[in-house]
């Protein structure tokens, strides 16, 4: 089974005082207050922006155009029996480079209720659907330990898909965790974000 060796971030972010983490974590609440930003609209306009302009890279990277767009399901932890929000799937839908190559084909699988943030559970997730041979861009928001992505790829592949990328709008980091996250905070805090820049160009 293939392995899943590069995970593409849009950007990094940091729990502490940092708005792209607080918007990631905010833009599908179901009551956001009255008047308040529509973040799901703006993360959808950063993650067009980043597509138009790396698409040859990530292509690259799985060898070929894209064939399918899909996002995956977040487990109901304690509730297996409640299905799973597809917390990207509106933003997937908003990209117009996306849209068109989007179906939803991840569903929580056996091991969805104690799934790991920390590694990959190999029956974390189902795909259904016509999956073989496709080149599949997972789409998700937060990259914090990678248990979800990384078993949501290992189904995918499971199922015969040709090429995984998981393209994350934020990489996040905890910069208290440890001196090495707190060193990779202070040197991305020292460059300006540029839509210019991707960790694979």
């Amino acid at each position: 089974m293939a392995a899943l060796t590069e995970i593409v971030p849009i950007s990094l972010a940091f729990q502490e005082n940092d708005q792209l983490y607080a918007a990631v974590r905010a833009y599908d609440e179901p009551y956001p207050p009255p008047g308040s930003v529509d973040w799901a609209a703006v993360l959808s306009a950063v993650v067009d922006r980043f597509y138009r302009t790396h698409a040859p890279c990530l292509s690259r990277l799985a060898g070929g155009n894209f064939t399918l767009v899909t996002t995956l399901p977040k487990p109901v932890r304690d509730r297996p029996d409640l299905e799973a929000p597809d917390r990207v799937q509106r933003i997937a839908k908003n990209v117009p480079s996306l849209r068109y190559l989007y179906r939803s084909v991840l569903e929580p699988g056996p091991a969805a209720a104690g799934m790991s943030e920390r590694q990959a559970q190999e029956d974390g997730f189902t795909a259904t659907g016509p999956v073989g041979g496709q080149r599949v861009l997972l789409l998700d928001g937060l990259w914090l330990r990678g248990g979800y992505v990384q078993s949501a790829v290992l189904a995918l592949y499971r199922r015969k898909a040709a090429a995984v990328v998981p393209l994350v709008i934020a990489r996040c980091i905890v910069p208290s965790y440890n001196g090495a996250n707190t060193l990779i905070r202070d040197d991305a805090s020292g460059e300006d974000f540029s839509f210019e820049r991707c960790c694979l160009c």
